[in-house]
């Protein structure tokens, strides 16, 4: 990866210790079939070992819109918790009126949602 892409942001969810909660933000890489994008996706620590994640345990929580392929800036990001124990993710505008965020301003879009988490 280059530019600003790759890991974008890593946060423990507030209840760490009782529910094992990650979530990490990062880009996909373009495949010959796809243009890279940005996802955010939970993992849960082995409860025998929180310095390891359990098998099987990753979730995708939310996949961003395509990159424009030829640009890598502008594409940075963030991961964090707010007071209210919300996850907040920050968003580049990938060098596009309409980036990667436009989709964000639409009310019914499902990263608007009180998205939960839940075990499974």
């Amino acid at each position: 990866m280059t530019g600003e892409r790759g890991l974008l942001g890593i946060a423990f969810d507030p209840r760490f210790a009782a529910n094992r909660y990650l979530y990490v933000y990062y880009t996909m890489p373009a495949m010959p079939s796809r243009a890279p994008y940005n996802r955010i996706v939970s993992f849960t620590a082995d409860p025998q070992n929180s310095n390891q994640l359990k098998m099987g345990s990753t979730k995708v929580f939310l996949n961003f819109d395509p990159l424009d392929a030829t640009t890598t800036n502008h594409n940075g990001g963030a991961l964090h918790y707010g007071e209210a124990g919300m996850l907040y993710a920050a968003l580049g505008d990938n060098v596009s009126r309409r980036g990667p965020q436009a989709e964000l301003a639409d009310l019914e879009h499902p990263s608007r949602q009180n998205n939960t988490h839940k075990q499974a």
